[in-house]
């Protein structure tokens, strides 16, 4: 028989504690690559550095791990204009 809601919350109080200290590990190294590569690595380049270095976590893990802690990827491409003005033509009122 299982052990009522309250016991086993406490019961699996440890676990609970070692699973955010083990996501604390995994931010703060995700933010220490995050400085290395000056900003530019977004999840995937994250989650890919992550696995070369022998971290075995999934990459639909590492990208709310990024949002909630507001690590961003720098965007490296300019925003193209779609449509580029005539200097000639009339402006919209």
């Amino acid at each position: 028989m299982f052990p009522a809601g309250d016991h086993q919350h406490l019961a699996n109080g440890q676990a609970r504690t070692e699973g955010w200290a083990e996501e604390k590990r995994t931010v703060s190294e995700i933010r220490a690559m995050h400085a290395e590569h000056h900003g530019a690595c977004d999840a995937p380049r994250v989650h890919a550095e992550l696995r070369a270095r022998g971290r075995l976590i999934n990459r639909k893990r590492v990208t709310p791990l990024m949002r909630v802690n507001h690590i961003v990827g720098r965007h490296l491409r300019r925003k193209k204009r779609a449509v580029i003005a005539c200097a000639t033509s009339p402006r919209p009122a």
